[in-house]
């Protein structure tokens, strides 16, 4: 995710591995208590560089590690941050159009997160 060039900047880049050592942090815990982690919502503005690879890293983090997760995504007419289908362009919303499934990297990382998540109930059975 990108660090913003203002004195409110995070001063620690969250990638895939900052992703990865937090939800081994929830796994700990979910093991120390004996319970089952659920992440109910997790998502990022579709215009913010990185956000397919944000979405895959988080999903692929909480199922590696035993907890089900749930990506929030969202279609409105007057706020379109979080609807995935329009792709990751600005223009889009203002074209109120969706890019073709295969040219859309937010619509590949939600399939991604299916296979994913597909994957990970194939285990624990």
């Amino acid at each position: 995710m990108p660090l913003y060039d203002c004195q409110y900047s995070e001063v620690i880049e969250w990638n895939e591995q900052r992703i990865g050592d937090e939800m081994a942090q929830l796994a700990q815990w979910q093991k120390d208590h004996g319970v089952k982690l659920f992440i109910g919502e997790f998502g990022i503005c579709r215009e913010t560089g990185g956000a397919a690879d944000y979405l895959r890293a988080v999903a692929a983090a909480s199922l590696e590690r035993g907890m089900s997760c749930l990506v929030y995504s969202y279609r409105e007419t007057t706020w379109d941050a979080m609807n995935y289908e329009l792709g990751p362009r600005l223009s889009a919303a203002v074209l109120n159009r969706r890019l073709p499934w295969n040219d859309n990297p937010l619509v590949g990382a939600l399939l991604d997160i299916s296979r994913m998540n597909t994957a990970s109930q194939t285990r624990e059975q």
